[in-house]
């Protein structure tokens, strides 16, 4: 596999994986249809160790279900 690569719209936040996400899923808790405004939430599970991410996250959301991360702008 290439790297994968993407960020958020504004550029602030960049990531890339050195390998294939662990696990990916499409998630429809209610949580997930709140943030996204639509029936489900698409997920990606990765190794932080595979993982590199520049730029500064702000995160949010309830510890216990899920915590969400954004760019900060």
């Amino acid at each position: 596999m290439s790297e994968l690569k993407g960020g958020c719209m504004c550029g602030a936040v960049q990531y890339a994986l050195k390998s294939e996400p662990r696990l990916s899923f499409l998630c429809q808790c209610r949580q997930c249809q709140r943030i996204t405004g639509t029936g489900h939430s698409a997920e990606f599970v990765a190794l932080e160790k595979e993982t590199i991410i520049s730029g500064e996250l702000k995160f949010y959301g309830l510890p216990i279900v899920a915590i969400r991360s954004l760019c900060h702008q």
